[in-house]
């Protein structure tokens, strides 16, 4: 999901693109989650999904949003999608995984240097593209689940925040 924008350079600074990786490819992944909340947490979490956000706090271009799409996805394990799909509406828990201020996004880093390559410019010395790991949950879950589940089992509370919502309210 990308925010529509005129050949100028968008006004607003940053651009959100998400991604949903493929069921096939992330179904190994997604069901040694769901057993492993329900052997070690006793939770439920139902069917999984899960997706990327790619956060570029620069301003791009709508040419340039199109080539960092191309750079970065692959569509045989992702693709991308706008937060008003009708892919999120079995969905009822969402939590989004990010890295503090402070802690190396390699993911982006590496996201950001193929940009760079592709747009043939250097969008900034400094790291200014973030990516943010997505899970939506068919069933919704009560936010002490949520906070369990994103602490104990999707990242590492010294390096990761959480974020805990609807899939799109």
């Amino acid at each position: 999901m990308h925010k529509e924008s005129s050949n100028k350079r968008t006004r607003d600074k940053h651009s959100h693109f998400l991604f949903v990786d493929n069921p096939s490819i992330s179904k190994k992944k997604c069901s040694r989650l769901s057993a492993n909340a329900n052997k070690y947490l006793g939770i439920d979490i139902g069917n999984i999904l899960t997706g990327q956000i790619f956060e570029v706090c620069t301003a791009l271009s709508q040419k340039e949003q199109k080539l960092f799409v191309s750079a970065i996805s692959n569509p045989l394990c992702s693709q991308e999608v706008h937060e008003e799909s009708e892919q999120f509406k079995n969905y009822s828990s969402r939590i989004v995984v990010s890295k503090f201020p402070g802690v190396t996004d390699d993911e982006g880093l590496c996201a950001q240097r193929a940009v760079e390559n592709v747009l043939q410019r250097t969008i900034s010395p400094y790291q200014k593209v973030f990516v943010h790991q997505l899970y939506w949950f068919t069933i919704k879950l009560e936010q002490k689940d949520l906070a369990a589940l994103a602490n104990r089992m999707l990242g590492n509370p010294l390096i990761h925040r959480f974020e805990f919502s609807p899939p799109y309210a």
